[in-house]
């Protein structure tokens, strides 16, 4: 945004190059972002020189909210995390502190079973935060049943039990 700081009722503004135009409060609007404008006042006798150029620049772009792709812990692994939406460049911050995220996304150093949450920040603007996630331990895998037999008689079958 721009606005003439030293502004005053029934002075005429006059903009270069011509557009923008001023407010009762000073503030100028119409203005496109990147061009260099000067402004001179003007009470219908005397103009003022040519201000300093000034220009205005767009709103600085906020990170996507960092979406969370998850699998789920199996007999031979523990569950993952993963930012599905990483981009490279972007510092990922994740409350609480202590997990990390690799080039490709993968979230590493996470306590399982505590919810996490991250943000994305450019250095400029951050991101609200992802919902918040979590990964479960490696599922126990049972024991290898041990089976006890024992043998047929006249009398009686042979039986099989799970020991």
């Amino acid at each position: 945004t721009a606005t003439i700081s030293n502004y005053a009722a029934g002075i005429t503004y006059v903009f270069n190059p011509t557009g923008p135009t001023v407010s009762g409060t000073g503030a100028i609007s119409g203005m496109t972002n990147g061009t260099s404008y000067t402004v001179t006042a003007s009470n219908g006798s005397c103009t003022s020189a040519s201000s300093l150029a000034f220009s205005t620049a767009a709103q600085l772009v906020t990170p996507s909210v960092p979406t969370i792709t998850s699998t789920s812990a199996t007999c031979s692994t523990s569950g993952t995390a993963t930012i599905s939406n990483y981009t490279s460049g972007i510092t990922y911050v994740f409350n609480p502190t202590g997990p990390t995220v690799s080039g490709t996304g993968a979230i590493s150093g996470m306590t399982n079973g505590t919810s996490y949450t991250v943000t994305a920040s450019n250095g400029s603007c951050t991101s609200a935060s992802s919902l918040a996630f979590s990964t479960a331990a490696q599922l126990v895998t049972p024991s290898v049943p041990t089976i006890t037999t024992t043998t047929a008689t006249c009398s009686t079958s042979g039986t099989a039990t799970i020991s």
